[in-house]
């Protein structure tokens, strides 16, 4: 059975603290805020890489795992393990704090 979707393009913000953007094998999409990288089976991760790997600094999910896996949808997303992108647009300051 084929599953139909359909595309949708969705801009929100985050703090600032998170510096960078990518997609996980399972097409979730995280923030990272160190640079994330793809562990493949070094000493730190020796499994097979199917998400970006952090060794320190927070993380946050931006949007939840997509009902196919995203490496069936690199026509559409294109290949999830070159998503990792650096968020360089401030958009604004929080006075209240």
């Amino acid at each position: 059975m084929t599953t139909e979707m359909r595309s949708l393009v969705v801009k929100t913000v985050v703090p600032s603290n998170f510096k960078y953007v990518a997609r996980d094998l399972d097409g979730s999409v995280h923030v990272f805020e160190k640079e994330p990288n793809l562990d493949y089976g070094t000493g730190k991760n020796p499994y097979p890489c199917d998400m970006w790997d952090v060794y320190e600094g927070q993380t946050m999910r931006v949007s939840s795992k997509t009902v196919v896996s995203a490496a069936h949808l690199t026509e559409e997303l294109g290949d999830w393990r070159h998503s990792c992108a650096e968020i360089t647009e401030l958009v604004g300051v929080d006075d209240e704090n």
